[in-house]
């Protein structure tokens, strides 16, 4: 894992598989109450103009490809 990395490649290929597994998942980290949502998310997702009255909302939105494809293409450095 991280902690035990020998040097700094280890450190670097554990670092890319967290950041893998963190990628592939939904999260939301609750706080404290607030009476509105702070999310940070890739510009790549669509919402809805219209949002639920009491929820976040996360599953009414949507993948924009053509978005999706700018923001890898801007991550891999091959924009």
């Amino acid at each position: 894992n991280m902690l035990t990395a020998r040097n700094r490649d280890e450190l670097i290929h554990y670092t890319q598989a967290l950041d893998r597994v963190l990628m592939a998942g939904w999260y939301v980290i609750p706080q404290y109450y607030v009476d509105s949502y702070r999310v940070a998310y890739w510009d790549f997702f669509k919402r809805p103009h219209i949002t639920p009255a009491y929820a976040l909302g996360m599953e009414t939105w949507w993948i924009d490809p053509q978005r999706q494809a700018l923001v890898r293409a801007h991550q891999d450095g091959s924009d």
